[in-house]
């Protein structure tokens, strides 16, 4: 079972987190998918750095982390 994070600026207000979901269960219907966060600022690459920094090693290895 492989394990994919998500991390973004997208929000939870919409459909685009949902989007994202789909098309990685699609190609990796296997996959476990842990929201990090979705409330990154926009275009802020020192919060989403400092988040998944923060969590990261307690993920097993082989995690596929995605930052958007």
């Amino acid at each position: 079972m492989s394990i994919i994070t998500l991390t973004s600026d997208l929000g939870l207000k919409d459909h685009y987190v949902a989007s994202v979901k789909a098309a990685i269960l699609g190609n990796a219907p296997q996959a476990n998918i842990v929201d990090i966060s979705h409330d990154v600022r926009p275009f802020d690459i020192h919060a989403a750095a400092f988040l998944l920094r923060s969590v990261w090693h307690q993920f097993p290895l082989g995690t596929v982390h995605v930052i958007g």
